[in-house]
């Protein structure tokens, strides 16, 4: 199994609906395999698994309602694929985005992550210069349209389940600090749906804090390094200049 998309869900059917049409062209390709995890009343999962039953490579999990991270770390023990992608009950499978390339970067980069673009309320987004991304305590690294390597992810151990809202921020930390390695693609692949949990702006700002509090060693050694990278820079070139 090349990709297990993992979409979560909680009394959104029509979020749902939207999720699962925008990825069936790419579940046609037997290689791919999307899983609903459904926190939903009783009345609106009847209505999601009745969805479902004509749908090809979905299957269904229902998990009362505990948070997001404990239904992406059920996805995570269950995913068949080499890929986990998060694209939760409402976002979608951008409609631009080429699905054989798409699947051909799959089959085929080294990485750890496949990090493309995502598209908002706000038009695509945009990364910001390079010498930004690192560390990501701005969060540029859109969550819907993220791909990272099954046994990567298993191998940090998962979605942190103390975090409810910014989990993929304390997960970003985790993971580029680590020996990861990183393809960043101009391409859309994702249409996020508003309104949800990381809407809650002073919530999810405090997680992010938290976030930060936890890493703060890595993130001082990151701010000590930058300026020390440059000096050894400095010195090494003028070395060099000097015929050393």
């Amino acid at each position: 199994m090349l990709l297990t998309i993992v979409s979560v869900t909680k009394d959104d059917f029509e979020g749902i609906q939207k999720t699962i049409q925008s990825t069936r062209a790419l579940r046609k390709n037997t290689l791919v395999e999307q899983l609903v995890i459904d926190s939903s009343n009783s009345e609106t999962a009847s209505e999601i698994q009745e969805l479902l039953a004509s749908e090809q490579g979905i299957r269904y999990f229902y998990q009362p309602p505990e948070g997001i991270s404990q239904a992406f770390n059920l996805g995570l023990c269950e995913a068949l694929g080499q890929w986990f992608w998060c694209l939760n009950g409402g976002d979608e499978l951008h409609e631009s985005c080429p699905l054989p390339l798409f699947v051909s970067l799959m089959e085929n980069s080294l990485a750890d992550a496949l990090i493309f673009e995502m598209e908002s309320i706000k038009g695509i987004s945009q990364r910001p210069a390079f010498f930004t991304l690192w560390p990501p305590v701005f969060n540029w690294v859109p969550h819907p349209s993220t791909l990272v390597k099954t046994t990567t992810l298993a191998t940090l151990g998962g979605f942190r389940e103390d975090f409810k809202i910014a989990m993929d921020v304390e997960l970003w930390l985790r993971l580029l600090s680590s020996d990861a390695r990183i393809d960043m693609i101009s391409i859309p692949l994702s249409r996020f749906a508003p309104g949800g949990l990381s809407s809650q702006t002073p919530k999810t700002a405090a997680e992010i804090r938290k976030a930060m509090w936890l890493h703060k060693k890595l993130l001082f050694l990151c701010f000590f390094e930058s300026g020390h990278k440059v000096y050894r820079a400095w010195r090494h070139f003028g070395r060099r200049a000097r015929g050393k």
